[in-house]
This record gives C-alpha cells, structure tokens and sequence, in this order.
C-alpha cells in the first residue's frame, strides 16, 4: 500500500509540474546546458586523443598500435601525420 501512496504523490506532483510554465523553462534549460557540457567534454576528449596520437607518431609507433592505444580509426591516425 506504501509503494501506491508514493506514485501517487509523485504523479500529483507531476502534474503540477507539466503545467507550470516557468518549471519547464528551467528543465529545458537545464536538459539544453546539459546537452553542451557532454558536447564539450566529447570534443574534449577527442581532441585529448589526437594529442596523444600526435606524440606517439613522434614515438614512431605504427598506426595500428596508435589506433589502438587511443580509440582513434588509423584513417584519423593518418590524418594527423600531415
């Protein structure tokens, strides 16, 4: 019986939350500033690799074992030779 109370609470709260327009606001803002800091922090990380790879073709590593050792595909590893 607790557990139906509790869905109950939540679905009313719920409720009052779909229709309060500046609560909406605000999720979207959060769910958008969200979105940006993974964006960021994927190009980041991308970029981070690329670094990585860069030192290792100075290292005269083969592309396969820097593909390897970073994530990259040996076709990006190429790319940074150039």
């Amino acid at each position: 019986m607790e557990e139906n109370e509790t869905i109950q609470e939540a679905t009313e709260e719920l409720n009052k939350l779909k229709d309060d327009e500046e609560m909406q606001r605000l999720a979207l803002s959060r769910w958008i500033a969200l979105s940006d800091y993974n964006t960021n922090m994927s190009a980041a990380k991308k970029e981070g690799k690329k670094e990585v790879a860069k030192e290792l073709l100075k290292m005269k590593l083969s592309m396969q074992d820097i593909a390897k050792a970073t994530g990259l595909i040996e076709e990006e590893t190429k790319a940074l030779q150039d």
